[in-house]
């Protein structure tokens, strides 16, 4: 039996809990004065850890204030130890520590003496951690122990012989004292040495080595005031010169201004007489008009699937009629806002710039078919770019879908480059995704939404009748 205060403690990782000794199953306690023998096993959720890789155990006890003293705390360090020499606790078959088995043993044991815990009594802090050999730490167990009063000595002195202090006159060896004020140096010139200082007696010599050369910096320092005062005179020149160049520099200025006039008056003159030229030539400008127009029609007829007009209600053949698709429309109105309000399906309120939807069966199921793009007025002040999409089906009552971006009435009056985007086929998507569809006003993109939207059973859109029309109102019968 061992002459000693013994606290076991069942130490687990997992829980937060302040450490109980499970010998009295309540708070740790020991008397101060008393030796102290710690017995630790260390747990993980209940589990036995493994410490196999363990390095070293310590435990620590410190003060820092009792558990009701507010924040911030000062902490210091009354008690350590730390072992290096592990057991193995015995285990039953789910690595639970085996309560009832013979000869069972704590990981780690922590012994303190009767000096080491001569501590001041009261609320302490014990924390108790591994070190393992990855560099890795991790505390088993931390929190409120208590130690007891023992009246063995003045419990606000620290022990007289515990070896992590040293006693007064030890201190006296080692340190300087105060009262000495430096006096008890060893060596007084390795200390000045040390700290790059100089003694007075090599002051002094500094001083007179210095006044020795005095005379000769003195002639050197006129020396220099002269050749200050020749710079100063140069500077004064350069500024003189530099200013008799701005000055010079500001009348070709003048000069130059007044050439740059002359030649703009010119240039107007130039344009005028040409202007007049052109007029006398071409006085309707219908050369320039028809050689744009002509250019115009030889794009159109170069690039495939791109249909131009200029004028009027059109029909043409060979609709779109396979998605994905792009529409592209170059229209100019001095002024929208005389568009009536399409209400209700009207065939009012609105234009096609090219369209091809319609119904194809005018009794029920009702089959609508094609692609419409093209500009109504929703509302008052209410403009939307518009496409129609038709399935292509015989869905009874019809099904289609229909998108727009409201768009302002200042970006639409005069000519525009309208462009409608079908991004994808569409085909299985059963929900509107705006990023599918794409409407622009000259390269500015506006958002598209949906007022009607179902999933497409397939790509192709059809046409009313294998036709296209360009410049219809909103619908046509």
């Amino acid at each position: 039996m061992s002459n000693a205060r013994k606290i076991v403690i069942m130490a687990d990782a997992a829980i937060s809990d302040s450490p109980i000794d499970s010998q009295t199953l309540g708070p740790v306690r020991f008397r101060r004065g008393d030796d102290l023998l710690v017995e630790a096993t260390f747990l993980q959720n209940g589990i036995v850890a493994d410490m196999s890789a363990a390095q070293s155990a310590v435990l620590e006890i410190l003060d820092v204030g009792s558990m009701n003293a507010p924040d911030p705390r000062t902490v210091a360090l009354l008690m350590r130890k730390e072992v290096v020499e592990f057991s193995n606790p015995i285990c039953d078959s789910s690595g639970k520590l085996d309560l009832e088995a013979d000869g069972q043993v704590p990981h780690a044991v922590f012994k303190f003496s009767n000096i080491e815990t001569q501590i001041a009594s009261g609320e302490r802090w014990l924390c108790l951690r591994v070190e393992f050999s990855d560099g890795s730490k991790l505390s088993f167990a931390s929190g409120w122990i208590f130690v007891e009063e023992n009246f063995l000595s003045d419990p606000e002195l620290l022990p007289i012989e515990n070896p992590q202090y040293i006693k007064r006159d030890e201190a006296g060896l080692l340190f300087l004292n105060k009262s000495a004020n430096l006096s008890d140096l060893e060596s007084k010139d390795m200390a000045r040495s040390n700290l790059d200082i100089y003694s007075k007696l090599e002051t002094k010599s500094l001083i007179s080595e210095s006044l020795e050369f005095l005379p000769a910096y003195k002639e050197e320092l006129e020396s220099i005031k002269g050749d200050v005062e020749s710079a100063k005179n140069i500077a004064i020149s350069t500024v003189d010169d530099a200013e008799q160049a701005v000055s010079e520099i500001t009348l070709l200025t003048s000069d130059l201004e007044k050439l740059k006039e002359d030649v703009q008056i010119a240039k107007q003159a130039a344009e005028a007489a040409a202007q007049e030229a052109q007029a006398i030539s071409d006085p309707d400008g219908l050369l320039q008009k028809h050689t744009a127009e002509l250019a115009a029609l030889q794009t159109g007829k170069a690039n495939t699937g791109e249909h131009l007009f200029n004028v009027g209600r059109l029909r043409a053949s060979n609709p779109v009629t396979a998605l994905p698709v792009s529409l592209c429309a170059i229209v100019e109105c001095g002024d929208w806002s005389g568009l009536k309000i399409n209400a209700g399906g009207a065939t009012t309120g609105g234009i096609s710039f090219y369209n091809s939807f319609g119904i194809t069966n005018w009794t029920s199921p009702y089959v609508y078919k094609g692609i419409r793009f093209g500009l109504t007025k929703y509302a008052e002040n209410d403009y939307r770019l518009f496409a129609s999409i038709g399935y292509n089906d015989s869905t009874p009552n019809g099904t289609w879908i229909n998108v727009y971006a409201q768009v302002p009435l200042t970006a639409i009056n005069g000519r525009h480059s309208y462009v409608f985007v079908l991004k994808s086929n569409l085909i299985g998507k059963s929900s509107f995704d705006a990023s599918d569809f794409y409407f622009a006003i000259d390269g500015t993109e506006y958002s598209a939404n949906a007022s009607r939207y179902s999933a497409l059973a397939t790509n192709d859109t059809g046409s009313k009748d294998d036709f296209f029309r360009i410049n219809t109102e909103y619908n046509y019968t």
